[in-house]
């Protein structure tokens, strides 16, 4: 059996504005803008080392990324296809990270999909997962009548989801 880390502490990486809502790299509709973003791939995998990708290694294989102090936001939830036996034998590529959803009114589901394999570690693809999750709910707090422009004003918070 692989060794599980200990509790990763918040560092100088975690500490950066581009993680609050009011300095993330987003678009005018609150999305977040990956770009921005992907210079802090290499620095989250040389943080995390070999438990970059390894759920199994995360302080909860269960939620990988989240430390023991954080709690997983209403409306994020994990993927793995090598848990589900997806991608074999094909040409498709295993998958693995965070989603967010938001329910807006009407019904309408919208979701970003953070993979492992793109942001390097479990632990950025759930930082970005929770703070577009964060923008979505700014919108939705401002917003009963003054919503960002391309945005429902009221939004219905997504039902927890459990993986």
């Amino acid at each position: 059996p692989k060794p599980r880390l200990q509790a990763m502490p918040l560092t100088a990486l975690e500490s950066s504005a581009l993680f609050t809502p009011a300095g993330a790299a987003k678009d005018a509709i609150n999305r977040l803008a990956p770009a921005s973003y992907q210079s802090l791939v290499q620095p989250f995998k040389d943080q995390e080392g070999d438990a970059a990708l390894a759920a199994d290694r995360q302080p909860d294989a269960q939620q990988p990324g989240v430390r023991s102090d954080e709690e997983v936001p209403r409306g994020l939830k994990i993927w793995d296809d090598a848990k589900r036996g997806r991608g074999e034998g094909g040409s498709l590529k295993l998958g693995a990270g965070w989603i967010c959803e938001m329910k807006w009114p009407g019904g309408r589901t919208e979701s970003r999909w953070f993979n492992i394999r793109v942001w390097g570690s479990w632990r950025l693809a759930f930082l970005l997962a929770r703070l577009q999750r964060m923008l979505w709910e700014e919108v939705a707090s401002k917003g009963k009548g003054e919503a960002a422009e391309g945005q429902p004003a009221a939004v219905e918070p997504a039902a927890p989801v459990q993986s």
